[in-house]
């Protein structure tokens, strides 16, 4: 298992790298399986928890890369990253609630896939927009609207925010793919490291999967998920560069909606 772990691993950070995703739509998506399955109360939190402490390293592994290609915003990355900690509060609130749970859980994850593959299909109307020199400048009372929901996102469902910001920085403030891709990614590794660490430190479940976990974060089951995240996010950053906006479009969107007809299949069928 710990090799189709990392196998997976890869896919997600690949994912990352190329998308600005974070690799949370993958890690969330084989997290509920696993801890759905195994028995344990509150599978959502378990994977809301550790899928988010994936999602981060795998956001350091991706931020390197694009330093080193000299591909770093920082400005407008702060602007989001702080919004989306602040988003983040709120998702753990909601997902402390009685009312959040395994259901719950995979309606709000396949709306935020639809709504994801959607927003990436229509962007590809706009890509010759991109290319007049048309792009809009993130003020704070907009990095607080697309960081917050991006946080509150990550929080809800185990991803990095991604999802939000990527598909918002493109379609409204018309920033180019390779420059959406940076900013979301650095943007991500502050969202998903405050989610992760409420998760640890405000938690305290009875039983774990493995012995190596705090709250619920199950260091244990994400240790693969983490080693193939660091290389594929590497190898993803590269193709980023090399691939055409219009079919990054594409690849994101069906591999959403391909997420969504599983969990549907395996939870109502």
């Amino acid at each position: 298992m710990f090799i189709l772990y990392t196998v997976i691993g890869i896919i997600s950070g690949f994912l990352a790298g190329l998308l600005g995703i974070g690799g949370g739509l993958l890690f969330s998506a084989v997290l509920f399986y696993i801890f759905s399955n195994s028995g344990l109360a509150d599978p959502v939190k378990w994977t809301v928890g550790t899928s988010l402490f994936c999602v981060f390293t795998t956001s350091l592994s991706s931020i390197y890369r694009h330093y080193k290609h000299e591909n770093v915003f920082i400005r407008e990355s702060l602007k989001i990253g702080f919004a989306g900690v602040m988003g983040t509060v709120i998702g753990t609130l909601i997902n402390r609630s009685g009312y959040y749970n395994k259901e719950e859980f995979v309606i709000f994850f396949c709306i935020v896939l639809a709504y994801s593959a959607y927003s990436f299909i229509k962007s590809n109307s706009i890509a010759q927009i991109n290319n007049e020199g048309t792009e809009k400048e993130i003020h704070l009372k907009d990095a607080l609207l697309i960081g917050g929901i991006g946080g509150s996102v990550a929080t809800l469902a185990g991803v990095g925010g991604g999802v939000v910001i990527v598909p918002f920085l493109t379609l409204v403030y018309h920033k180019s793919i390779y420059k959406t891709v940076s900013i979301s990614a650095f943007s991500i590794m502050w969202i998903s490291m405050f989610g992760w660490l409420q998760f640890a430190l405000l938690y305290h479940p009875v039983q774990s999967l493995t012995s190596h976990s705090v709250g619920y974060l199950d260091f244990g089951t994400a240790l693969p998920l983490i080693v193939g995240g660091f290389i594929g996010a590497r190898l993803g950053v590269w193709a980023n560069q090399k691939i055409k906006p219009r079919v990054l479009h594409w690849i994101f969107a069906s591999f959403a909606l391909l997420i969504a007809v599983r969990l549907i299949i395996e939870t109502y069928l």
